[in-house]
């Protein structure tokens, strides 16, 4: 009676095993890596996390591809961080870089877009180039008000940023406009719902 050899598959299984543990563990070191970014920059130590925002975002590159949520999520807080170090333009790029693989991965209504949108509008302002500005306010409202309810901290956030932008701009007719619409909401707004300090998509 023929004896069938099983032995090979075996070995490839215990071989993707292997490769699959290890998967874990990166995975794991990156999100461990990710949480200190988030940890460091929330108690204000903007130049020590820089090194390792920079190096969680390589490690999010070699473990998931170029065009993976969690690349965009990195270079988030790397882009938030580039910010709290007066690095507007690389801030700006690495937002940009984020929200051109959010829109390749995610539905245009999406909440994560709106946050990349809000921040790079911020960016833009914060430089003086507010008309560069609005359009992404605009279109992060937009998104935000689809679901008003849930994103309430956020709508009062680029409410905020819009009535500043067209009070500095001159245009007090946009400004007042969104103004009301910004004091209705405060009204009805609860302090549970503030916004996180740092964004990451």
């Amino acid at each position: 009676m023929k004896t069938w050899r099983v032995y090979p598959c075996v070995c490839i299984t215990i071989i993707g095993l292997l490769l699959l543990i290890t998967g874990c563990q990166k995975t794991k070191q990156w999100e461990n890596k990710r949480a200190e970014v988030e940890r460091l920059f929330n108690e204000g130590k903007y130049s020590e996390v820089l090194k390792l925002a920079e190096e969680n975002v390589e490690l999010a590159r070699e473990l998931f591809g170029a065009e993976h949520l969690n690349v965009a999520r990195s270079m988030n807080n790397l882009a938030m961080v580039y910010k709290a170090n007066d690095r507007l333009e690389d801030a700006i790029r690495l937002h940009e870089q984020a929200l051109d693989i959010k829109k390749k991965i995610l539905k245009p209504d999406d909440p994560s877009i709106a946050n990349s949108l809000n921040n790079i509008g911020v960016l833009y302002a914060e430089q003086g180039e507010l008309i560069k500005s609005e359009p992404y306010f605009l279109d992060a409202l937009r998104t935000y008000v689809k679901d008003a309810k849930t994103y309430e901290a956020q709508m009062i956030s680029t409410l905020e940023n819009l009535v500043f932008m067209y009070t500095k701009l001159g245009d007090r007719e946009e400004a007042e406009k969104y103004e009301k619409h910004l004091l209705q909401l405060r009204k009805a707004a609860t302090p549970e719902e503030e916004t996180p300090k740092l964004v990451v998509g």
